[in-house]
């Protein structure tokens, strides 16, 4: 009996220091584009992170791979922001890529 491996239904959890936000569920595909913007207060910028976690819906919201992406890496940009820059997702021996969009905006 063969067994049929379905595409994953997932999403992006963004957060700094436990502040969380959620992108939409892609359903079955294995390369999902979301689209959407999200916004945190800081802090700190120079000690705190951004944690990138790709999730799976189905499979109790599993980890597919995530990232930690130094805030401080925005002040040494131009204009404070990263266009389209692709980070890895690490997962054990799984690696795969998201390609975001940082901009740091002082209020």
């Amino acid at each position: 009996k063969t067994h049929k491996v379905s595409e994953p239904s997932s999403f992006v959890q963004f957060s700094v220091d436990g502040d969380v936000r959620s992108s939409s569920v892609k359903e079955k595909t294995s390369n999902p584009i979301y689209q959407q913007k999200f916004s945190f207060f800081l802090s700190d910028v120079k000690s705190q992170y951004l944690k990138v976690e790709a999730k799976e819906m189905k499979r109790e919201r599993s980890c597919l791979g995530q990232v930690l992406i130094p805030i401080k890496t925005l002040l040494q940009e131009k204009d404070l922001e990263l266009l389209r820059h692709p980070w890895q997702l690490a997962l054990g021996s799984y690696v795969s890529t998201i390609t975001l969009s940082l901009k740091l905006r002082v209020c």
